[in-house]
């Protein structure tokens, strides 16, 4: 949903609202959409350390390229909405794809 805020940036700005998006400005937005996806990779590697989650979870990695896709989009075309839709798009992807292949990583590790 934050990267959905992109594209408002005007108009919810014209309208007085205040969003993380505004107050840093597309560029900063952008990296910290890049942290953002970062972390949640990050987090699995963590949660594995933990053992909170089993070392199957790490086939979510497989979401990779297309993580490298949304990021690189976001930074490289943070400021042209037409160009920034294709990772719009790869994000979406991202963000079903990573749910499903966790939930992958969870029941291979009831049969491994």
């Amino acid at each position: 949903l934050y990267l959905n805020e992109f594209p408002d940036m005007d108009a919810d700005n014209g309208v007085g609202r205040r969003n993380l998006v505004i107050s840093l400005g597309l560029e900063k937005a952008s990296k910290v959409y890049v942290a953002l996806i970062a972390s949640t990779f990050a987090w699995v590697v963590v949660a594995i350390a933990l053992r909170l989650l089993p070392v199957t979870a790490l086939v979510t990695f497989i979401t990779l390229p297309t993580a490298l896709k949304a990021t690189r989009g976001v930074l490289r075309d943070h400021s042209d909405i037409g160009k920034l839709i294709r990772a719009m798009g790869a994000n979406v992807t991202l963000t079903l794809n990573m749910t499903a292949w966790t939930t992958v990583g969870l029941l291979l590790s009831l049969f491994l």
